[in-house]
């Protein structure tokens, strides 16, 4: 390839015009390519080379480092260097793993416990005998709950969201063929002023049914679900010293007559809360060295009971 046939030259025996012409002609040559006196560009005597001339390479392309007056290729070579790294960190993942199934566990508890917690954490159908879990086909989140009335109407959302995107692009869709389908430019112009008046009606309208049908499910997740507030009974305004959720089991006992399951006490501990929050760090710090998750000796736990601000002492 000549950049330089192209060259008008007006005067072609005036010796300046030629002499800048010529100039302007090999400073155009491409890449890896030189001008020679002849004005024509040459392709670099040495591979990878970007900036070269007669004598040798002058600057090489990205990825190449100059060595020996040559211009090496290292994309191949950190490609080499990642795929290396990725299976050596797989394999060393793997191995670990491999390890630590074979090994046994190195706190029964700890893993009785997890185990535990495993289990209970799962979603079972308690409305039928054994508590099995859900049907995996039968199961619609969108209108039982199963796991509370969070997860289904979340669930409601999504499907709001995808139905939402489907409709707006259609409307988009419509709004691109309106050029086609309309050809007086009258009824263009107020076909675009009425769409996105229309768009936002529907969404509007989209917005203002799904709300109310959320409020429906909360609704109907409150007078027909049952729940642990239907067996539950609300007592406020105790003093202080009424710490002992035996004493206040007893005293509604007396008062209602009839046997109570248990008492949870919810303290205000709003001018407590630094106090509070100490003791029950330790208390799981109790717990884990209990439970073998280290060592006791690398705990600081000292036994000790403190005074809270109104000298009660909470242990």
């Amino acid at each position: 390839v000549n950049p330089c046939d192209s060259v008008n030259i007006a005067t072609p025996y005036y010796i300046g015009d030629l002499v800048i012409a010529a100039a302007n002609c090999t400073s155009a040559c491409p890449t890896t390519t030189y001008p020679d006196n002849a004005r024509v560009c040459h392709a670099c005597p040495t591979a990878g080379c970007a900036t070269c001339s007669r004598e040798g390479c002058g600057d090489c392309l990205i990825f190449h480092v100059r060595a020996a007056d040559q211009c090496l290729f290292l994309f191949g070579a950190l490609f080499a260097a990642a795929c290396i790294f990725a299976f050596v960190f797989c394999f060393c993942v793997g191995l670990r793993f491999c390890c630590s199934m074979l090994l046994p566990a190195r706190n029964t508890q700890v893993l009785k416990e997890a185990l535990s917690h495993r289990r209970r954490a799962k979603v079972h159908d308690y409305s039928l005998p054994g508590n099995p879990f859900y049907d995996y086909n039968d199961t619609d989140v969108r209108r039982q709950n199963i796991a509370g009335v969070g997860a289904q109407l979340y669930f409601r959302f999504v499907i709001f969201i995808i139905s939402l995107c489907i409709i707006l692009l259609l409307a988009l869709g419509l709004r691109m063929l309106m050029p086609e389908l309309l050809s007086d430019p009258e009824d263009l112009r107020l076909a675009a002023i009425v769409h996105p008046v229309v768009l936002y009606l529907i969404c509007f309208v989209a917005y203002a049914r799904w709300m109310m049908m959320q409020d429906r499910v909360v609704r109907a997740d409150l007078e027909d679900e049952l729940h642990l507030r239907n067996y539950a009974l609300v007592a406020e305004g105790f003093p202080k010293s009424s710490r002992s959720p035996h004493e206040i089991k007893a005293f509604m006992e007396s008062i209602l007559g009839f046997e109570i399951e248990g008492v949870s006490v919810a303290y205000d501990y709003s001018e407590e809360r630094a106090f509070v929050e100490d003791r029950v760090g330790r208390a799981i710090e109790k717990a884990d060295t209990r439970l073998g998750v280290y060592d006791p000796e690398l705990s600081d736990l000292e036994e000790y009971a403190g005074d809270s601000q109104d000298s009660y002492v909470l242990d």
